[in-house]
C-alpha cells in the first residue's frame, strides 16, 4: 500500500533501471499489488527488463495472469512460497 504514496516512482524507477540486476518483492500476497505490475511495465518500457532477475515471496493466493504473462520479458523469475498451514492449525500459528 505504501507504494501508492510514492508519486515520484516513475523517476525512481527510470533512475535505477540501468543498473538494476535483482528485484525482490515480498508478500503476504505481492500478487494483489497493481503497483508493482506498474514497477514490471516501466523496466519494461525502460529497455532493462532482460537484465533483471525477479524473485517473490508469496503465500500463494492469488494468481495473477497479468504478472505471469510479462515475466517472459525478465532475466529470470524465481518464486518462493510460503506455505505454513490451513484450516485449524493455521488458526493456531496465527493465533492473535
Amino acid at each position: 500500500n505504501n507504494w501508492k504514496k510514492l508519486p515520484e516512482l516513475d523517476k525512481i524507477i527510470g533512475q535505477i533501471a540501468p543498473t538494476l540486476e535483482d528485484f525482490l518483492t515480498t508478500g503476504g500476497e505481492p500478487f494483489l499489488n497493481p503497483e508493482h505490475y506498474r514497477v514490471l511495465e516501466l523496466l519494461v518500457e525502460s529497455g532493462h527488463s532482460s537484465k533483471v532477475n525477479l524473485s517473490y515471496h508469496t503465500n500463494c493466493t492469488i494468481r495473477n495472469q497479468k504478472l505471469f504473462d510479462i515475466w517472459h520479458k525478465f532475466k529470470s523469475v524465481s518464486v518462493h512460497f510460503s506455505i505454513d498451514a490451513f484450516g485449524p492449525l493455521n488458526e493456531y500459528i496465527r493465533f492473535k
